[in-house]
């Protein structure tokens, strides 16, 4: 009897799982939920309909109903949250501010995503606050205003003022730098447009071509550069917390289990191979197994359904005292225009006017916020994966006593994390593992309980002290509305 029950238990876990045949099964939609009769008592109450976020599958097993839309177009995806939103739902209110400022095919409403931000914010959701923070930080939809910024970073953490805290100027001074820098690439963006657009009407004057490309070219030069004053203003703002004294052990086993998802794509149905890819792959898996007592999955040139059903197994078995690291090397792309980023599974086409099999980095994000695990953090060294995130970087904790480290502790735990980790490489480029070999080799070395920001700015130094890597500057940062509550990754060395 045990044995027949425990296996009806393993089947109710993992029915959903072996039903996803395809990856229609797995497309993500906005559900509705059907009403509910709840009672207390000897009394019944009808609960309201209500939208998740979920996948075309899970939505069917529950009984809800989605409408298949264009993702171009979020008409059909407002209709679904708006109501709920307008009637209070924190959740909701935080998903109809995400859909204005993603704008999903038409141009970003910043003034309204901050309006909903703004009462979810007031709601007590951590994660509204913390992409409310990211609108004053830029000055979209509502005045700049960093000090605003920093304070809502604050209040969604949780953490105490001593933590989380940049010296000003030295902010200041990089928000300029990247500022200046996102205007090159929008200018490399636009140079790039009018060279495409006037070779496809094959009637381009080939002055006018050495023209553009010269322009191009010069831009991308001072682009580089512009690009290593940003690493280094960027290390000014860490460097308190790159050189801290290690910080007060924790108890071991205290932070939960940790899982990993390992994707390494070195063989491709019709792209160049990048035999780096499974070698860094396997070196990743290793270390974390072994040194850090990772639960791990290895995907070695994973297609397209593989990677889906592997995030979609996470979704279904993860739970909220787990830490989740998704490591991916292999190819990947950007659409200049629009700066949309894709990983490049192994059976993607290298039409990128068709995108068949590219796996978009927004997806990522989506998709993993559908995961329960408590603190998530992805790992990619790709080309153009850079904008899987957003906002500003995640300070690092510095200068704690033993007191204050335990509050970090109990305070993170208590919160979500999802962030990533990216190479950001511009374009491939043969030195592109150097991220991987500076990962793991700051990896190797520490020592008890430390946090992914600090692994971020050993890995910066290291790829900064070598003479091949150029112009790509790691970058770490929330993954795109994924409910982040502004706290940070932590590692546990065995």
């Amino acid at each position: 009897m045990r044995s027949a029950a425990a296996l009806l238990l393993l089947l109710a876990v993992f029915a959903p799982i072996l039903r996803a045949q395809n990856a229609d099964d797995l497309v993500l939609v906005d559900c509705r939920l059907p009403p509910k009769m709840k009672r207390i008592g000897g009394r019944t109450y009808p609960v309201a309909a209500r939208p998740i976020r979920t996948t075309a599958l899970d939505c069917r097993i529950r009984g809800g109903e989605y409408t298949v839309y264009d993702r171009a177009n979020y008409a059909t995806s407002l209709k679904i949250w708006l109501d709920a939103a307008e009637k209070g739902d924190r959740d909701a209110q935080y998903y109809v501010g995400k859909l204005y400022e993603g704008g999903l095919g038409t141009p970003p409403d910043f003034a309204a995503a901050a309006r909903w931000y703004a009462k979810a914010a007031d709601a007590g959701l951590s994660a509204a606050q913390f992409s409310l923070g990211t609108l004053y930080e830029k000055g979209l939809g509502v005045p700049a205003d960093p000090a605003k910024a920093f304070a809502l970073y604050r209040r969604a953490s949780g953490l105490p003022d001593n933590v989380v805290l940049v010296e000003s100027a030295k902010y200041e001074e990089l928000e300029r730098a990247a500022n200046d820098l996102a205007a090159r690439e929008q200018e490399i963006d636009e140079l790039q447009r009018q060279l495409d657009d006037a070779r496809k009407q094959h009637k381009l004057d080939h002055q006018r071509e050495r023209e553009l490309t010269q322009q191009l070219d010069a831009a991308k030069q001072k682009a580089d550069t512009q690009r290593k004053d940003v690493a280094s203003k960027r290390n000014a703002v860490h460097v308190a917390a790159t050189n801290a004294a290690p910080l007060p052990s924790a108890k071991r086993g205290t932070l939960g289990r940790y899982v990993a998802l390992v994707i390494g794509n070195a063989t491709y149905d019709h792209l160049p191979p990048m035999p780096s890819a499974e070698t860094n792959a396997r070196a990743v898996a290793a270390l974390l197994r072994d040194a850090y007592g990772f639960d791990v999955t290895l995907l070695l040139n994973a297609r397209n359904d593989a990677i889906l059903a592997s995030l979609y197994k996470l979704s279904q078995t993860l739970g909220e005292n787990d830490n989740l690291v998704v490591y991916y090397a292999g190819h990947g792309r950007r659409d200049l225009r629009n700066r949309r980023g894709w990983w490049l599974p192994a059976d993607a086409d290298a039409d990128a006017a068709a995108k068949t099999n590219w796996l978009p980095n927004q997806d990522v994000s989506d998709r993993l916020a559908l995961v329960p695990a408590r603190h998530i953090l992805v790992l990619a060294d790709a080309s153009y994966v850079g904008d899987i995130t957003r906002g500003a970087p995640q300070p690092a904790p510095s200068n704690l006593t033993a007191a204050q480290w335990s509050k970090y502790l109990e305070t993170t735990k208590s919160r979500r994390a999802r962030l990533a980790l990216s190479s950001g490489a511009d374009e491939p480029s043969a030195t592109g593992s150097r991220f991987t070999a500076a990962l793991l080799e700051v990896l190797q070395k520490q020592k008890g309980v430390v946090p992914a920001s600090r692994i971020h700015q050993e890995v910066v130094n290291v790829l900064t002290a070598d003479e091949r890597v150029t112009s790509a500057v790691p970058i770490f940062a929330p993954l795109q509305s994924a409910f982040h509550d502004g706290v940070d990754f932590l590692f546990e060395r065995r």
